[in-house]
This record gives structure tokens, C-alpha cells and sequence, in this order.
């Protein structure tokens, strides 16, 4: 069953509150199924940005490392090649 991002983040503040309430991330967490990283990091997050904190990210990252047009190729010697352009 796919959740929509609303749903995911419901879920979320449903964990911090239940957190808030208890004050046990071992019953929190067996009571919603997820993990105690899980839990401390969204715990985090709404401490920091309050709800906003508790919004999907995308996951990709900013930057990329750059691509070397020479990487994998070799001479005859079974050396990698270093080209000056």
C-alpha cells in the first residue's frame, strides 16, 4: 500500500506526539512499527523546524562527483591513460 506524502507525514507527527506523551522511544517505536534511529531522527527534525520538519525531502543528492572521460580506458600495457586535452 503506497502512502501519499500527507498520509507519511500524519504518521510522523503521530509518532511525536505519542513520544511527547510517553516518553519511551521503545514503546513509540513498537507500537508504530518503526525503528529508534527512525524515530529520534523525525524527533529531531520537529524540534528543529517544528511540522515543516516533519515535510519528505527529496533524497537526491545536490551534486553529483564529475565524470573523468578517460576513466576505465587503457593503453597496451594494461595501464590506465591519463590524457592532457
Amino acid at each position: 500500500m503506497n502512502k501519499t506524502k500527507n498520509e507519511r507525514q500524519r504518521a510522523r507527527l503521530k509518532w511525536v506526539e505519542l513520544y511527547k506523551q510517553v516518553k519511551n522511544t521503545g514503546i513509540v517505536c513498537r507500537k508504530c512499527g518503526i525503528s529508534r534511529p527512525t524515530l529520534r531522527k523525525w524527533l529531531r527534525h520537529y524540534e528543529e523546524k517544528g511540522k515543516a520538519g516533519l515535510e519528505e525531502h527529496s533524497r537526491k543528492p545536490c551534486r553529483s562527483p564529475s565524470i573523468n572521460p578517460n576513466y576505465g580506458i587503457k593503453n597496451s600495457n594494461n595501464r590506465e591513460v591519463s590524457r592532457l586535452d
